[in-house]
């Protein structure tokens, strides 16, 4: 059971779950769909939420299907009905034996006992769309004979494909529909695929799934995390900012090395993370070769190799080190953008990159630093001699730390500057809206007259000019009012002139509605992350 002082995060989807749930209870069924990279936190939440759930009138139903295959997923299905329904009633018993789940079941849940017996028989077969119907309906027999409510979790719900079942989803979408005592949460790191299946295939359904994207941690979140698995070893601001950036905000990543930091530190008995402890950590567990995160990275290479994928790696490499666009790749390969595009878009299918607008990049940030850290450097490094590899490792991770940190204490106007210069036409999507970035020739700093938005930019490229406020905090109502009167005196002839607002934190829902309507382009502090991911440089931690 996940004990609650180790939780961190995500109250808006327990509270939504929770709500749903007992929504159910009374007569109204919503599903589910959580969508979010690997690690990120889906799981971890659903398991906070049930491990944790406790009511009589709810049978919840957990089938992680990560590794399904034809000859235990039926079973696997089974045995995980009888467990969960037994649970209710505070019957422990292996979850592995289905016979002694059977006869302890049996005694409550007859005719539902009666069915899973038919199925099982049946199953020593073939497993095919009849016999998966069957087992489906296992849930209607089991709902109606108890009186209770079901809520089943799929886990990673995408990979029942691997089955080779014709028409399986529109099987699974007609129960569903008739089902209206049971609730799907279905989870998947294949955003893409999953949202697929969701329109297309559960096409019966359309509509009918709530869709909630799960994201890495923000700075706040991450800060919490960070010092509670410290305790009470201490961390600069610096360090841990560093290790936000380092992480990408992934809570798995942050747990392990926050984790591996607290045991070093208790080890040297040190009360503070030195630069020494944080070093070495990150060389235990990214660049030692039975370390955690060297072992998982290393294991997707291996994948890639394993299937001569050996272009695929190359094209991997080079997006690590920044050359991201589709013109670097074919430029760097010598490919025309065809083939670069065929194997853009089977590493986007696996998910290792994500595509907006020209650029490509890689998904897992720190598997990123992990290739140029370690990787390319056991590639790169002449001498086979291990301690040279390692020393040379440590110098990189205690260079990039000092540059972080110098980037970091730069004014946020000065770091914006150095941004723009980077712009080149490129296209690029930032969150719905899709813009081209123009390659300035002029960047001139401003100083504003409002009171509320007092310094930005002008920047002026061949097709057009941009008129950017800085924002330190929210971007409010008022703020866009006042930016539209001094947009209006500064530039008011000017017709090719496009407006941005740059906030710190977060746009209000007004401000955003005016600023639409003025057709004025609100960008925060995620915005600005996303663009600085894609050219390589540190993100703003605040």
């Amino acid at each position: 059971m996940f004990i609650k002082e180790q939780f961190i995060g995500r109250e808006d989807i327990q509270r939504l779950i929770n709500k749903r749930i007992y929504d159910l209870k009374d007569g109204y069924r919503q599903n589910i769909a959580i969508l979010g990279d690997e690690l990120v936190g889906k799981t971890w939440t659903i398991k906070f939420i049930f491990d944790n759930f406790v009511d009589p009138k709810i049978i919840p139903l957990y089938l992680d299907l990560n590794q399904p295959t034809t000859a235990i997923f039926l079973q696997k299905f089974l045995n995980t009905i009888l467990f969960s329904f037994l649970k209710t009633k505070n019957v422990a018993l292996p979850k592995e034996n289905i016979n002694k789940l059977m006869e302890e079941a049996k005694h409550h849940i007859q005719d539902t006992v009666t069915k899973i017996q038919e199925v099982s028989t049946a199953a020593k077969d073939k497993l095919d769309i009849y016999l998966f119907r069957d087992a489906l309906s296992i849930l209607e027999i089991l709902s109606k004979e108890t009186g209770q409510k079901i809520v089943v979790i799929l886990d990673e719900f995408h990979n029942l494909e691997s089955l080779k079942i014709r028409n399986l989803f529109q099987e699974l979408g007609k129960k569903i529909m008739m089902q209206k005592d049971t609730m799907y949460i279905v989870l998947s790191s294949n955003k893409a695929r999953a949202k697929k299946i969701i329109q297309d295939e559960l096409s019966l359904l359309f509509g009918n799934f709530e869709i909630l994207e799960i994201n890495n941690f923000d700075t706040k979140t991450s800060n919490i995390l960070i010092k509670n698995r410290l305790k009470n070893v201490q961390i600069s601001k610096d360090m841990s900012n560093f290790l936000i950036n380092f992480t990408g905000g992934n809570p798995f990543y942050l747990d392990k090395i926050s984790q591996h930091l607290h045991k070093n530190s208790i080890i040297l008995e040190e009360e503070t993370i030195t630069p020494f402890v944080f070093i070495y950590t990150l060389e235990e567990i990214l660049f030692n070769r039975w370390g955690i995160l060297n072992l998982r990275f290393q294991n997707h290479i291996d994948v890639l190799n394993s299937r001569n994928k050996p272009e695929a790696l190359d094209i991997l490499l080079l997006i690590a080190q920044n050359k991201n666009k589709i013109k670097d790749l074919s430029g760097l390969l010598h490919k025309n953008y065809r083939d670069i595009n065929q194997k853009l878009s089977r590493l986007i299918e696996t998910n290792m990159i994500y595509r907006t607008g020209s650029f490509y990049n890689i998904s897992d940030r720190l598997f990123n630093f992990w290739l140029n850290f370690v990787y390319l450097e056991r590639l790169n490094n002449l001498s086979q001699n291990y301690e040279d590899q390692v020393m040379s490792f440590r110098h990189k991770i205690e260079q990039s730390l000092s540059e972080f940190i110098e980037t970091t204490k730069k004014d946020i106007s000065q770091r914006l500057y150095e941004l723009f210069i980077l712009f080149s036409n490129d296209s690029v999507k930032l969150g719905k809206s899709r813009l081209m970035l123009s390659k300035f020739k002029e960047i001139k700093p401003l100083e504003l007259y409002g009171s509320l938005i007092k310094r930005g930019f002008f920047c002026s490229s061949d097709e057009e000019c941009w008129l950017i406020g800085l924002k330190e905090g929210d971007i409010t109502e008022g703020c866009v009012c006042e930016f539209i009167k001094e947009s209006e005196k500064i530039y008011k002839n000017n017709k090719s002139l496009r407006r941005l607002i740059i906030g710190m934190d977060k746009t209000e829902i007004n401000a955003s509605l005016i600023a639409k309507e003025e057709k004025i382009t609100t960008w925060d502090i995620n915005h600005l992350n996303t663009l600085l991911d894609l050219y390589g440089k540190p993100r703003l931690i605040v």
